[in-house]
């Protein structure tokens, strides 16, 4: 009988961090060659989805994570995203009504220059729910 056995912690983790860099380097990548190089049609079109190829390449190796995770863990994590994802919302309202009385620093007036800073509520969520579950 043949059995499988399910990845270390530690081997997940290093594909977690493998899928971040990827997704890093891909973003990077993407945005030198857009603005380096005069793309459009099918490149342009390519080079705009490889960092969304890298994104989904580290969302699934964040669930494999949290499908490893106990329960303690994952209630953590599932609390964590509860905070971040209206944090995000709260956060992105606030930006388009203060771009709507052009309040709002040229560097953030658009949504390819927001999205960077989304990440950061899923962080703080983790602080809140790590501080409430683990002390």
């Amino acid at each position: 009988m043949a059995t499988t056995e399910s990845p270390t912690r530690s081997e997940t983790s290093t594909r977690l961090l493998v899928s971040a860099v990827t997704f890093a380097l891909s973003y990077i990548a993407a945005v030198a060659m857009q603005e380096k190089l005069n793309l459009g049609g099918l490149a342009g079109l390519a080079v705009s989805v490889l960092p969304a190829a890298g994104f989904a390449f580290f969302v699934l190796e964040e669930v494999k994570l949290i499908r490893s995770l106990d329960e303690l863990q994952r209630r953590i994590q599932l609390e964590a995203l509860a905070i971040g994802f209206p944090l995000s919302m709260l956060v992105l309202m606030i930006l388009g009504f203060l771009q709507r009385v052009d309040l709002l620093p040229h560097a953030l007036s658009t949504i390819r220059d927001v999205w960077g800073v989304l990440p950061f509520s899923y962080f703080i969520g983790l602080f809140f729910a790590r501080r409430r579950y683990l002390g």
